[in-house]
């Protein structure tokens, strides 16, 4: 009785074998097969881990039945018909690597960029990645410390004719609070007693531009400039209000005489390499990057994101890294640095690292659609598909539209 029992439960286990060995060579679909992109755990993948294997050690023939037996395992899978793909372009069966990206395309446009078939560097077609607008920009306001320092150091007797420093700096405590009119009152009272007091004059046009009075500002920081043409921070003002205007070219030339007058003007610098990456010159952004590096000022942190951001427009995607990391190690609580750093690993395939960037820039600040966005690509390649796609309902419901267009073709 035993001896028929242990007879039953072989012929059992071998009719089941058979079943499944039919399956997986005569390319049945399965009943319940995993939706597009997602190759089901266990079997699958391991076809897809014996396929790189065997490609490691450069044994295309079991590498190609590998990968046949994953389509075959599940045919409406992108991953295992783009990595079948991927294989057969490698090996020079171009005409099967092009059947089988028709197929992929069809059944998902995102799918061949995801898992690399056009390169690499395809998934930036596929991520949020717009690093310029990611730059940390200069304030575009008038920095009145400028002023207290000039004040400090006594340079008010040369430019100001000898006006009391204490009205002065009630000026600029009343712009700083927002009490623009008794500020304006008094500049104006002071320029009618020293006509020639260019800070006088520069503040006014400070006050001014506040008040959204453009036109008035350029007037008196132009002004400021016929008094003394070498005072610096009028150029570096009137130059701001130009690029409000939208006039860049005419706030670069201000710029270079601000910098060529006080090379130490920090946010100058700023300005000029943002109007230089506009107009495509990003080498001319990275030496005023350098620049404020080299003078070490407490701008340091901003000036590393930027020149990483500047180098990641350029494909120098090591540089930018360098860099990005030198900025998280000054300030290592902002998410957009950890961000940028997670885009710059899921480009270089360390996908454990980027979800983890990605997790800290989240928790850092919770609204980053982008970042939940990029993580949901991330945890795709990483054949986590449940969190992948949490993640991108995450980014659809905060507002990014590209997020919605993958939760179709990935997650439905």
């Amino acid at each position: 009785m035993k001896n028929l029992k242990y007879l039953l439960l072989l012929v059992f286990i071998t009719q089941l074998s058979f079943s499944l060995l039919a399956q997986i060579q005569g390319g049945t679909p399965w009943t319940n097969q995993p939706h597009q992109g997602e190759l089901p755990d266990g079997i699958g993948q391991g076809f897809i881990r014996q396929a790189e294997m065997y490609a490691q050690q450069h044994n295309i023939e079991q590498a190609t039945i590998a990968l046949d037996n994953a389509v075959n395992f599940a045919p409406n899978s992108v991953e295992a018909l783009v990595r079948r793909a991927t294989f057969s372009r490698r090996i020079g069966r171009l005409h099967e690597a092009a059947i089988d990206i028709h197929r992929v395309n069809q059944l998902n446009p995102y799918a061949a960029n995801l898992y690399g078939y056009y390169g690499h560097n395809s998934m930036l077609k596929l991520m949020a990645f717009e690093p310029l607008k990611a730059l940390d920009t200069a304030d575009r306001q008038a920095d009145l410390q400028s002023y207290v320092n000039l004040i400090d150091k006594e340079n008010i007797i040369n430019n100001n004719v000898g006006i009391e420093s204490d009205i002065l700096y009630e000026i600029i405590q009343d712009i700083e609070i927002g009490k623009l009119d008794e500020a304006l009152h008094l500049a104006d009272a002071m320029i009618t007693m020293y006509p020639e007091s260019v800070v006088s004059w520069d503040l006014k046009g400070v006050i001014h531009e506040k008040l959204g009075e453009d036109e008035a500002a350029i007037g008196a920081f132009s002004a400021a400039i016929i008094i003394n043409e070498d005072f610096a921070i009028a150029w570096y003002n009137l130059a701001r209000v130009m690029l409000k205007k939208g006039n860049d070219a005419q706030a670069e030339i201000y710029l270079d005489r601000a910098i060529d007058l006080e090379n130490t003007l920090t946010e100058a610098y700023f300005e000029r390499a943002q109007i230089k990456k506009s107009m495509g010159d990003e080498a001319g952004a990275i030496a005023d990057y350098n620049t404020i590096i080299e003078q070490e000022t407490t701008a340091t942190t901003k000036a590393y994101q930027n020149r990483g951001l500047t180098k990641k427009v350029l494909g120098d995607f090591t540089g930018a890294l360098s860099d990005i990391n030198k900025a998280i190690a000054e300030k290592d609580d902002e998410a957009l640095l950890y961000k940028n750093r997670a885009n710059l690993m899921l480009l270089f395939g360390h996908y454990s690292e980027a979800i983890a960037d990605y997790t800290t820039a989240i928790r850092l600040d919770g609204t980053l659609a982008e970042a939940y966005y990029n993580r949901g690509l991330t945890l795709l390649k990483a054949d986590r598909h449940e969190e992948a796609c949490n993640d991108l309902n995450t980014s659809a419901q905060l507002g990014y539209q590209r997020a919605t267009e993958k939760i179709t073709h990935f997650c439905n």
